[in-house]
Protein backbone atom coordinates (compact mmCIF):
# COMPACT_ATOMS: atom_id res chain seq x y z
CA UNK A 1 0.00 0.00 0.00
CA UNK A 2 2.81 2.40 0.84
CA UNK A 3 4.40 1.89 -2.59
CA UNK A 4 1.24 3.18 -4.27
CA UNK A 5 1.14 6.17 -1.94
CA UNK A 6 4.85 6.93 -2.53
CA UNK A 7 4.09 6.83 -6.28
CA UNK A 8 1.39 9.50 -5.83
CA UNK A 9 -1.52 7.02 -5.93
CA UNK A 10 -3.27 7.12 -2.53
CA UNK A 11 -4.41 3.67 -1.41
CA UNK A 12 -6.68 2.28 1.29
CA UNK A 13 -6.71 -1.24 2.69
CA UNK A 14 -10.05 -2.98 2.68
CA UNK A 15 -11.22 -4.83 5.82
CA UNK A 16 -9.88 -8.38 6.31
CA UNK A 17 -12.07 -10.91 4.51
CA UNK A 18 -13.39 -8.32 2.05
CA UNK A 19 -14.61 -10.09 -1.08
CA UNK A 20 -12.83 -9.69 -4.44
CA UNK A 21 -10.10 -7.16 -3.63
CA UNK A 22 -7.66 -6.02 -0.94
CA UNK A 23 -6.92 -2.37 -1.74
CA UNK A 24 -8.62 0.60 -3.32
CA UNK A 25 -6.17 2.85 -5.20
CA UNK A 26 -6.82 6.28 -6.67
CA UNK A 27 -5.38 5.95 -10.17
CA UNK A 28 -5.94 9.52 -11.30
CA UNK A 29 -8.87 8.28 -13.39
CA UNK A 30 -10.89 7.00 -10.44
CA UNK A 31 -10.67 4.21 -7.89
CA UNK A 32 -9.15 0.91 -8.94
CA UNK A 33 -9.79 -2.33 -7.05
CA UNK A 34 -6.55 -4.21 -6.37
CA UNK A 35 -6.13 -7.87 -5.41
CA UNK A 36 -2.84 -8.76 -3.66
CA UNK A 37 -1.32 -12.26 -3.97
CA UNK A 38 1.71 -13.28 -1.88
CA UNK A 39 4.16 -16.15 -2.33
CA UNK A 40 6.81 -17.02 0.27
CA UNK A 41 9.98 -18.85 -0.65
CA UNK A 42 10.23 -22.17 1.13
CA UNK A 43 11.25 -25.79 0.65
CA UNK A 44 8.48 -26.50 -1.88
CA UNK A 45 7.66 -23.04 -3.19
CA UNK A 46 8.63 -23.79 -6.81
CA UNK A 47 6.27 -26.78 -7.02
CA UNK A 48 3.13 -24.83 -6.16
CA UNK A 49 1.18 -22.28 -8.15
CA UNK A 50 1.34 -18.60 -7.32
CA UNK A 51 -2.36 -18.45 -6.71
CA UNK A 52 -5.67 -19.72 -8.00
CA UNK A 53 -7.51 -16.99 -9.84
CA UNK A 54 -11.23 -16.81 -9.21
CA UNK A 55 -12.88 -15.36 -12.31
CA UNK A 56 -15.52 -13.78 -10.09
CA UNK A 57 -12.96 -11.32 -8.70
CA UNK A 58 -13.97 -7.73 -9.26
CA UNK A 59 -10.56 -6.10 -9.47
CA UNK A 60 -8.72 -4.02 -12.01
CA UNK A 61 -5.14 -4.63 -10.91
CA UNK A 62 -3.28 -7.62 -9.47
CA UNK A 63 -0.24 -7.18 -7.23
CA UNK A 64 2.12 -10.12 -6.85
CA UNK A 65 4.49 -10.06 -3.85
CA UNK A 66 7.37 -12.50 -3.59
CA UNK A 67 9.00 -12.88 -0.18
CA UNK A 68 12.42 -14.50 -0.70
CA UNK A 69 14.45 -16.06 2.11
CA UNK A 70 17.32 -13.69 1.30
CA UNK A 71 17.04 -10.20 -0.11
CA UNK A 72 14.20 -7.74 -0.33
CA UNK A 73 10.57 -8.16 -1.24
CA UNK A 74 9.89 -8.28 -4.97
CA UNK A 75 6.60 -6.93 -6.31
CA UNK A 76 4.79 -6.69 -9.64
CA UNK A 77 1.64 -4.74 -10.47
CA UNK A 78 -0.43 -5.96 -13.42
CA UNK A 79 -3.55 -4.52 -14.94
CA UNK A 80 -6.23 -7.14 -15.26
CA UNK A 81 -8.14 -7.51 -18.48
CA UNK A 82 -11.40 -9.29 -17.92
CA UNK A 83 -11.19 -11.27 -21.17
CA UNK A 84 -7.73 -12.60 -20.23
CA UNK A 85 -8.82 -13.43 -16.71
CA UNK A 86 -11.91 -15.27 -17.89
CA UNK A 87 -9.89 -17.27 -20.43
CA UNK A 88 -7.12 -18.25 -17.97
CA UNK A 89 -8.86 -18.27 -14.58
CA UNK A 90 -9.75 -21.35 -12.57
CA UNK A 91 -13.41 -22.16 -13.02
CA UNK A 92 -15.04 -21.98 -9.60
CA UNK A 93 -18.58 -22.58 -10.79
CA UNK A 94 -21.63 -20.74 -9.46
CA UNK A 95 -21.33 -18.86 -6.19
Amino acid sequence: MSQFTFAGKPASKMPDGWASYDLAVESGLGLVRVSVKTKKEGAKWKAGSWFIFDERLECGWLVFLFLPVKGGIRAWVMTLRESFAMAHGQSQGPA
